[in-house]
């Protein structure tokens, strides 16, 4: 009798585990369990619980290459050779592009103010926060918005193996896929960080490193709406890429008040607001469906 127990509940457990990878409907979610599981026993065990601070400002300005790209991630050593070209269309358009979302609180205020302005963007999503939120991932690209892919846990890219960086990628992809349906092919690596090898290993796989050239550095701490602002006036130029956050600590609240005065001041000097596909005319989705 003990060993029937022991069968009927061996056969639940592979009915649930199937049922599960259904309802997933893809491979990258499901194999993607261990790398997860092993990432947080990773932080608990870490003797640093508190979250990694972003990488100095140095690392977030331009190279001043402008003939030849539109900012680079970096920590690049070739931007030639890694960056995206510039194309001859960017006079006078720009792309708002907001990193580390979506969550519940700040996410859904950048939306609406948007909308209220009429005004696309590019949102570079967090894996683990797609998984919480999808539904606020649909509203992005229900409201006219381009999603890309910021990695699933935001972890420093130069720091991971090959394996790790593919389930990054591939668990985010899978998650986004499973919210909007389509498969991303703009990626941007967490703290702009990334090198020559890893670039081609996802250069290779389809996707497109997407720069900036605008860091309104709203995520630093003490930093004010009026910063904000002032940081687009000073740095903004025609095919300009403007790094904002829509999730963060409570100073993102300043990035929700500096949005509407940085769209008034980029509309009254005659900028056209685009998204990264239309900035560069390339896909932002993979035709072949999902990762």
């Amino acid at each position: 009798m003990p060993d029937q127990r022991k069968m009927k509940w061996r056969i639940l457990g592979l009915c649930a585990a199937c049922l599960i990878g259904c309802m997933l409907n893809d491979e990258a979610l499901f194999a993607a369990a261990t790398y997860v599981q092993n990432a947080r026993q990773e932080q608990k065990s870490s003797s640093e619980n508190v979250q990694q601070p972003r990488q100095p400002v140095e690392l977030h300005r331009l190279s001043g290459a402008k003939d030849v790209m539109l900012g680079k991630p970096p920590m690049v050593a070739d931007a030639k050779k890694t960056a995206i070209q510039a194309h001859p269309r960017l006079r006078k358009r720009v792309a708002l592009t907001f990193d580390d979302g979506p969550d519940l609180k700040y996410t859904p205020q950048v939306l609406s103010v948007l909308k209220k302005e009429r005004v696309p963007a590019t949102f570079f999503v967090v894996g683990k926060m797609v998984q919480k939120y999808p539904k606020v991932v649909r509203r992005m690209v229900r409201e006219g918005h381009v999603v890309g892919n910021h990695s699933y846990s935001h972890r420093e890219l130069t720091k991971l193996t090959m394996d790790q960086l593919d389930t990054e990628i591939k668990l985010t992809d899978a998650l986004i896929y499973r919210a909007i349906h389509k498969k991303p092919l703009f990626f941007r690596p967490p703290f702009g960080v990334i090198d020559e090898k890893i670039t081609a290993h996802l250069t290779k796989k389809g996707y497109k490193m997407i720069p900036w050239n605008v860091d309104t550095l709203d995520w630093q701490e003490g930093n004010s709406s009026d910063d904000i602002v002032d940081k687009v006036k000073k740095d903004i130029e025609a095919g300009g890429i403007v790094l904002q956050h829509s999730f963060g600590g409570p100073q993102i609240e300043n990035t929700v008040k500096a949005l509407p005065r940085i769209i008034a001041y980029l509309r009254e000097n005659g900028y056209e607001f685009v998204t990264i596909d239309q900035l560069y005319d390339i896909q932002a989705y993979s035709e072949t469906g999902k990762p």
